[in-house]
């Protein structure tokens, strides 16, 4: 049976920053499991081979399973029900939210992180398995149950760092550059029942500009710290949450971060704001369009060089309004001097209709709740920023009859919103859309 491993170590070769915290891998016994949770597993295999067609998704079920032993639910709260035509009243929405944050406790792992996929695996797992087979290493890396897995996924359904390391063997099989890769590679495997697919203390060593490297030094990654690559949005995320934390008792969350831990959070967030007020992902934008001529990717467009988004931009401006009400004295000019810039970005990049080009989610209810969130951030609102009018416009015009907001992936390829096939509503995207409404103050009254 498969066990999710969090925080561990285990290879001579693997090197780490911060103890190993927030990793996450999989690894299998053929001793682990009972008969029932043998049971379990195939059966949640089999429901998500039967409705794949439907709910293309895995749930995370075998996680799931295992954090349902490693952490299960104290009390069992009821579910609350109402009609359509119910007032809803503040004890039925406190009794969901109890509901949902104990959910969502039974899911962290003991480090402290919420463990959780991000390997983009349909373009991952090919150059994974090529650099593997080029290198000799597939058989010594990959067990027959991780070709089993890789084989159940891709059935199912029909990146940088592979290509690294077949760098590294290409100049030298035997070299410790390609030793350092071997395992990592567990990291970038998760595992579900359809298949499988922090804070940076120090700057790169060396000399930055010979490398083509941006200061790293307090930004967040996209993972942990050995991931190392500074992200902005990762970073302004990071650093809200740390103020957030901060709020509260440390008996119960645990000592504040350093403030001079905020304050290079800070200065890495200023330093990667572009001339034009947005914020890119891991560095400025510094290159020309024309290069894109050169994209190797036949799916991904705008990849070669790094280019200033809404929900970048918007999320530097959150985290630096945070940052200044909590240190008003710490570099306050440079601050309000970048909120203000990356607000007008926000609004000079607003399409004629009220919408943003969600890039990192779909798509334009997406872009939306971070053009909204941003501009409010940065001290505007709905009666003084005809931007933030005329977004909310554009969300309540997408709004379905039966309440909801539900935008389908075909709005990122073709750049044009698109409803869910049968006009149907999305949790996730009727989250998103009420997040800006109620952000904007659009309805004067509480909600």
């Amino acid at each position: 049976m498969w066990k999710l491993k969090i925080g561990e170590g285990g290879s001579p070769w693997l090197r780490t920053l911060n103890g190993h915290t927030g990793r996450q891998h999989w690894e299998f016994d053929p001793d682990l499991g009972s008969p029932e949770d043998l049971e379990a597993v195939e059966n949640a295999r089999d429901e998500f081979r039967k409705n794949r067609f439907h709910q293309k998704h895995s749930a995370d079920l075998l996680m799931r399973i295992q954090f349902n032993k490693d952490n299960p639910t104290r009390i069992v709260l009821p579910q609350v029900k109402v009609t359509d035509t119910e007032d809803i009243t503040e004890d039925q929405v406190t009794a969901t939210l109890r509901r949902a944050l104990s959910f969502h406790s039974t899911l962290q792992a003991h480090d402290g992180h919420w463990p959780g996929d991000y390997g983009g695996p349909m373009f991952l797992m090919p150059g994974l398995v090529i650099t593997l087979s080029v290198t000799g290493a597939l058989n010594t890396v990959l067990s027959k149950e991780h070709k089993y897995e890789m084989c159940r996924y891709l059935y199912n359904h029909q990146a940088r760092m592979v290509l690294n390391m077949l760098c590294c063997w290409v100049e030298d099989p035997n070299s410790e550059a390609f030793k350092l890769h071997i395992p990592r590679l567990y990291d970038y495997l998760w595992l579900a029942e359809d298949g499988m697919k922090m804070q940076v203390l120090d700057d790169c060593p060396g000399n930055l500009k010979f490398w083509y490297r941006h200061i790293s030094k307090g930004a967040w990654p996209f993972s942990t710290a050995d991931h190392g690559w500074p992200i902005s949005d990762c970073t302004a995320e990071g650093l809200k949450a740390a103020l957030l934390l901060s709020k509260l008792p440390p008996a119960i969350v645990g000592e504040p971060l350093d403030a001079k831990r905020l304050y290079d959070a800070v200065n890495v967030t200023l330093s990667l704001q572009n001339s034009d007020g947005g914020f890119a992902t891991y560095e400025l934008t510094r290159s020309y369009s024309w290069l894109e001529l050169f994209n190797p990717a036949e799916t991904f467009g705008d990849i070669v060089i790094d280019y200033p988004y809404v929900e970048c931009t918007s999320a530097a401006i959150q985290a630096l309004a945070s940052f200044k009400k909590l240190y008003p004295g710490h570099r306050r000019e440079e601050i309000e001097s970048c909120i203000e810039r990356a607000a007008l970005f926000i609004e000079k990049t607003q399409a004629p209709d009220g919408s943003w080009y969600g890039s990192w989610g779909v798509c334009f209810t997406y872009g939306a709740w971070f053009g909204i969130q941003g501009l409010v951030a940065a001290g505007k609102n709905y009666h003084s920023c005809s931007s933030i009018r005329k977004a909310c416009d554009f969300l309540l015009s997408k709004q379905e009859v039966s309440g909801g907001w539900g935008e389908s992936y075909l709005s990122c390829q073709n750049k044009v919103y698109s409803n869910i096939e049968g006009n149907k509503s999305h949790i996730v995207h009727t989250a998103w859309a009420m997040l800006a409404l109620i952000c904007a103050g659009q309805v004067p009254t509480s909600l």
